[in-house]
């Protein structure tokens, strides 16, 4: 008899990395991982005796096999998944940001949410029972998601019928016996990218907004007259949520998404980081990608010769970020040319928004003054809470399944 879980919770699937709040058997756990997978051979595999290390982030150290209808034939392979397969050497599979196609069509945003929920099973299961499943974990499935703006319009409904009904299976070859996991989506709620954000900001309440104004006012923001209580209040807001491909700008009015007047880009901190790769690929320290390049860059560099190569790289970024900034401040004016006087205030977040802080920040606010001595309050996160906004929200509109039951 197989055993069963039930798993609901957000994904937020962005172009850089996985971010995942999922509650398992009543017990909530975070997943993080860089969005990469990379196909292997089966030969080179050794199997793992699993341990509680281990098993903790199982989902960084998937080998599997991923089949869905959801995923074409060709793109179904056995893979290592997140910060294993960065670290691996082998080819990476990334989202590609200058493709055209919606990442919702893309295979690996298939094979990334499917490998976070079975990830999150198995180490479940393990902390449960001490032992990894006899061979066959049965998992229902209920998630809050996100697309691009643009994507969110034309194909939130195709995303949401690919994922729901059908049986996906995760075919585990990390240990000695092969693991397959079936996962069924029971429900799927799908948002636009950087509304489930704005759901989280005004969840954690009027002292979380007061600390972000206290870093805002640190860094030049003119907040006078502005307190937490206050902005709590405000109900017509657009928001910046800056990822690796794409920045979205939803906008509020009333305290609820207006998706006609939102708008979205098809560049992130991921464009700058290309084409930093592009310009330094002839030289020896160059980095594969943009992915082994943010990576490098994370790390606390240990050696005189990193943090030289790290400080040098890092100017051929903030040139980048200059002009990424020019591309954000057109068109979040074309976004507040359109909400006129209605706009209450600005909030900035997202994995990407914080290293292009030092740049994008002073330029917003130059593009947000209203008059001499006026401007309209442009909130700019800390990523230390910035980045987990999305999942947060797309918790907080997960399924449930009392729901699905009763429906």
């Amino acid at each position: 008899m197989a055993d069963k879980m039930r798993i609901r919770g957000g994904l937020d699937v962005g172009n850089g990395y996985v971010k995942g709040k999922l509650e398992a058997n009543g017990r909530v756990r975070l997943v993080d991982m860089p969005s990469q997978v990379s196909y292997i051979s089966g030969a080179v595999q050794l199997p793992v005796t699993p341990d509680d290390e281990y098993m903790a982030d199982v989902v960084n150290e998937l080998d599997c096999t991923i089949t869905s209808p959801a995923i074409n034939p060709t793109d179904i392979g056995r893979t290592i998944v997140g910060h294993r397969a960065v670290v691996s050497g082998e080819t990476a599979v990334i989202f590609n940001i200058d493709d055209a196609r919606p990442k919702c069509d893309d295979a690996l945003s298939v094979q990334l949410t499917l490998a976070a929920v079975a990830g999150t099973a198995l180490t479940q299961y393990w902390d449960e029972n001490h032992e990894i499943p006899a061979g066959h974990l049965e998992v229902e499935a209920a998630l809050g998601v996100a697309l691009p703006i643009g994507d969110y319009t034309a194909h939130r409904e195709s995303y949401r019928r690919a994922l729901v009904g059908p049986v996906h299976t995760v075919a585990v070859h990390n240990f000695e016996r092969e693991i397959s996991v079936d996962v069924v989506f029971t429900d799927v709620v799908v948002l636009p990218e950087g509304v489930a954000a704005q759901y989280a900001i005004v969840d954690k309440g009027p002292e979380f907004l007061d600390a972000a104004l206290a870093l805002c006012r640190e860094d030049g923001m003119p907040l006078d007259g502005i307190d937490g209580a206050e902005l709590y209040g405000y109900e017509n807001i657009i928001g910046i949520d800056i990822g690796e491909g794409t920045v979205n700008f939803p906008v509020f009015r009333d305290g609820k998404v207006s998706v006609e007047v939102s708008s979205s880009i098809n560049k992130g901190y991921g464009t700058v980081l290309s084409k930093v790769v592009a310009q330094v690929r002839s030289m020896p320290f160059a980095p594969e990608s943009r992915k082994e390049l943010a990576e490098f860059m994370k790390e606390p560099a240990k050696t005189a010769a990193k943090r030289q190569i790290q400080a040098k790289l890092q100017r051929y970024i903030d040139e980048e970020v200059k002009v990424f900034a020019r591309d954000v401040i057109n068109e979040y004016k074309s976004v507040l040319a359109k909400s006129k006087l209605s706009a209450d205030a600005v909030y900035v977040y997202g994995g990407g928004a914080d290293p292009v802080r030092s740049i994008l920040y002073p330029a917003l606010m130059e593009a947000s003054k209203l008059d001499e001595g006026i401007w309209t309050p442009v909130v700019y996160l800390d990523s230390s809470y910035s980045r987990d906004l999305n999942r947060t929200g797309l918790f907080m509109v997960a399924p449930t399944f009392e729901a699905e039951n009763h429906g």
